[in-house]
């Protein structure tokens, strides 16, 4: 029988090991009760510390049945600034991560980044199989940060990849004023031909040139 008061004791006592065992135990009713007591309540309560070495020992035991437990709680954690991605455990991690983890933990975690250095140490952690995929999934994240690491790494394409423009065009698509802001800010600092928009705005070259590691500036462009 599922007993919470006993899951607990196991995380604050840091008997991380003898979770997966525990849950094995229970019907999956009370694995499903179990699952969500845990993202919801009791993961979040943990340090960063805590928590990443409780996501290393008990999601490496069965990746499919508890990572996405730990994400769900991990993204509140982001949200609210109260975890990390700098941590060994899960460094260690992703180091073995298959892409579908990668993926999963990417799309979890990257719409709650508030700050761009987080972002790209997520980005190398969980790398995708191709710049394609990359740029793809950080254009359907659409936050001002995402957006921002889009830029940074379309700069470390080749200057004539065909991904620069295509990307350009897909944020084109998503529509919305900052999305046509930053496909003009694309256009202009790696001298595309016209795009398929019409852009109501226009930015000096100085501008475009702070725009290189400075997210301040980049926010301040694309915020109203």
């Amino acid at each position: 029988m599922l007993s919470s008061q006993h899951l607990a004791t196991l995380l604050h006592t840091q008997q991380y090991a003898a979770v997966p065992s525990y849950l094995a135990s229970l019907s999956n009713a009370e694995r499903r009760r179990a699952g969500v007591l845990l993202g919801e309540t009791l993961l979040p309560r943990l340090s960063n510390a805590q928590f990443w070495e409780a996501f290393a020992t008990i999601v490496a035991v069965d990746r499919k049945a508890y990572l996405g437990t730990f994400l769900k709680a991990a993204s509140r954690l982001i949200r609210e600034g109260k975890l990390t991605v700098a941590n060994p455990h899960f460094e260690a991690f992703c180091a073995t991560a298959t892409p579908t983890d990668c993926r999963k933990i990417l799309e979890a975690l990257l719409p709650y980044i508030c700050d761009p250095d987080m972002g790209q140490r997520l980005l190398t952690l969980c790398p995708l199989e191709s710049d394609a995929q990359t740029l793809s999934l950080l254009c359907h994240t659409h936050t001002l940060i995402c957006d921002y690491l889009i830029f940074q790494h379309l700069r470390r394409l080749d200057p004539a990849s065909p991904e620069i423009r295509a990307t350009a065009i897909a944020i084109i698509k998503r529509r919305g004023e900052r999305s046509y802001s930053v496909a003009y800010l694309i256009q202009q600092y790696f001298g595309l031909e016209a795009l398929p928009c019409t852009f109501s705005r226009h930015i000096e070259s100085y501008a475009l040139s702070r725009l290189e590691g400075n997210f301040a500036e980049w926010r301040h462009l694309l915020q109203p």
